[in-house]
């Protein structure tokens, strides 16, 4: 049996308060605007609002409506929320605060499939109102929550681990080279273009782009540590040798050089090529890093994790809507230059703490095929 939305729960669209009621002195409520204010379960709190117009309550439901569609948090406190949200609440008698959280993550597609806007895509309360779910008594609810809430608490638990595993690389980092602001070890400095070029990818056209063949690497595939395939662009298996000279192998290290920032994880996006996204062509604004023999890569690769490199890429790219960085630019970065080394003996130790976190991402990799099957069960 399903239900429509607006049958089992009170929906209340934001709506935006005077930018003059903005505080950042904790004065009234938490004011969440949209998506950018979401964390992993509960919103991050960056705004107050002193006059607050919508507001919604602790333990409801908060679903982005706007660019993007379908994202989705549970309110910790009350809070006023801006347009770019809705607030969902449950009614106490026919719906789990989290099995409603957890059949809307089910329907983040559809929801999508229903935005309407030529600039940023919006659903609105109709849309939400006549949205169907599975409705099952409140006992049933209760034990498929239980059920994905474990596997959620697991995936969870090996975020956390491969986070301090980064955590431990940072901190290695710093002790062994110092902190790159100061150079605290008195290491000699140069040019980045002086040890390492940057090479920029081909502009394949896209009257050649095809259903079956050979991956393009395109900014929206670099993400921070991997390459991400959910778009993926084609050209013909003939252009492996055609363009060989942006054929990508394992190991290589790509930087996105437009859009370089990922500002929801304060990092740049940049990615190493495993074997698994082999074969892959190197597209334009796409970079690839040519080392000489007194860089070690590794190094160079948790170098441009940096804060400090964060800060450089984004004081060359700009604040327009579209950042571009050019090969030139980075190449101009100055760096420290240990000796090699000790860039080796640190990469050394980088490749056995990617063994452990290769393990924790393997059991990530399985515990989501498992979330996966038990949401298309419970909720199709």
């Amino acid at each position: 049996m399903k239900v429509k939305l607006e049958d089992v729960c009170e929906i209340n669209m934001g709506q935006s308060p005077d930018s003059s009621s903005y505080n950042e002195n904790s004065e009234g409520l938490p004011f969440y605007q949209g998506n950018a204010d979401f964390g992993e379960i509960h919103p991050k709190t960056r705004v107050w609002c002193s006059l607050p117009i919508k507001k919604a309550k602790n333990g409801d439901v908060l679903i982005s409506v706007r660019a993007p569609i379908g994202a989705l948090n549970i309110a910790d406190k009350d809070c006023c929320i801006g347009r770019g949200l809705a607030a969902l609440t449950p009614k106490p008698d026919k719906m789990n605060i989290k099995y409603l959280y957890y059949a809307l993550k089910s329907k983040v597609k559809e929801l999508n499939s229903k935005g309407t806007g030529s600039t940023f895509k919006a659903i609105s309360k109709k849309t939400l109102e006549e949205t169907l779910l599975p409705f099952i008594s409140l006992s049933e609810q209760e034990i498929i929550v239980q059920k994905i809430s474990g596997l959620y608490n697991l995936l969870t638990l090996r975020h956390q681990q491969l986070e301090k595993l980064d955590l431990l690389v940072k901190s290695r980092f710093i002790e062994m080279f110092g902190d790159v602001d100061n150079n605290s070890y008195d290491f000699p400095k140069v040019r980045l273009g002086e040890v390492a070029k940057l090479q920029g990818g081909y502009a394949f056209k896209q009257k050649d782009f095809v259903d079956e063949g050979v991956p393009l690497v395109q900014i929206g595939n670099v993400n921070t540590d991997y390459l991400n395939w959910e778009v993926i662009n084609r050209v013909p298996n003939s252009y492996l040798e055609k363009y060989n000279d942006f054929c990508l192998y394992e190991g290589d290290l790509v930087l996105a050089m437009t859009r370089p920032v990922i500002k929801s994880l304060n990092s740049v996006k940049i990615a190493k090529v495993s074997n698994k996204d082999l074969p892959c062509l190197l597209n334009q604004r796409v970079g690839r890093f040519i080392f000489s023999n007194l860089m070690n890569p590794i190094f160079i690769e948790i170098l441009c994790k940096t804060q400090h490199f964060k800060n450089y890429v984004e004081k060359m790219s700009g604040n327009s809507l579209q950042p571009n960085i050019s090969s030139r630019q980075v190449e101009d970065y100055v760096i420290l230059l240990p000796p090699i080394g000790l860039q080796n003996k640190f990469a050394a130790f980088v490749q056995q703490v990617d063994k452990s976190k290769f393990v924790i991402k393997q059991s990530i990799e399985k515990l989501e095929l498992l979330k996966n099957k038990l949401m298309q069960d419970y909720f199709g």
